[in-house]
This record gives structure tokens, sequence and C-alpha cells, in this order.
């Protein structure tokens, strides 16, 4: 998601590989978003993100947004990092996390509507 709201902060993409296994990646999907590279993945550790249960990663609505975005033109590549972290998104501010968006399973994204409301509370 591509944060063209002038109202919210600037977004930066977290990354469990090198910075050049991130700019190589991200750069074509998202030029302008800072990228910070995480290998030894000190953010995930931080904010306790687990691995996710098989189901959350290879279930039915994963194959289905797996799908969805493969028609839209995006193909699975080489893992980088550790493709079994359950997937996650947060709102960080002053140090402390103000808000945390677990997803349903690994193909489940945080929508505009939950990201104003975060902003906005």
């Amino acid at each position: 998601m591509r944060s063209d709201n002038p109202e919210w902060p600037p977004i930066v993409l977290v990354f469990q590989g090198t910075a050049k296994q991130g700019d190589a990646l991200l750069t074509k999907l998202w030029p302008d978003a800072p990228l910070i590279a995480d290998p030894d993945q000190t953010f995930w550790k931080a904010l306790d993100v687990q691995r996710a249960p098989f189901r959350e990663l290879f279930g039915l609505k994963v194959w289905m947004a797996g799908l969805r975005s493969f028609l839209r033109g995006h193909f699975i590549g080489k893992p980088v990092g550790d493709p079994l972290l359950a997937p996650a998104a947060f709102l960080v501010h002053g140090g402390k996390v103000q808000w945390r968006f677990t997803p349903e399973h690994a193909g489940d994204l945080a929508g505009e509507e939950e990201l104003t409301a975060a902003l906005g509370a």
C-alpha cells in the first residue's frame, strides 16, 4: 500500500534481508519508501513478531490471495530472511507501538480504513 495521504506520517519498510536485496526488490515496487535492512531481525524480535502457524501461511485464504496477486502480475520469488515469520504492520510514534495489525493470514493486508482509524486514535 502506498501512502498518498498527506496527513499520514511517512511509511518506512523494514526488510529481513540486506540493503542490496531490499533495493533490488522494493525500489521496483515503491521507490520513494525509506527502507531499513534488518537481516538479524532486530525489529521483528523487538516487536515480538512470532512464526505463523501453518494455516496462516498455507491455508485456502493464503492461496486465494496468492492467486489474486499472481493475476496482478506479482510472482513468488526466492525467500529472504525467515519466510515463516507472521506478517505484521505497526504504527510507532515516540518510540512506542501505538497500533499493531496482526493479519488473519499471510495474504491479509491492513486496509486504508484500519490505518486511517489507527492514525486518528
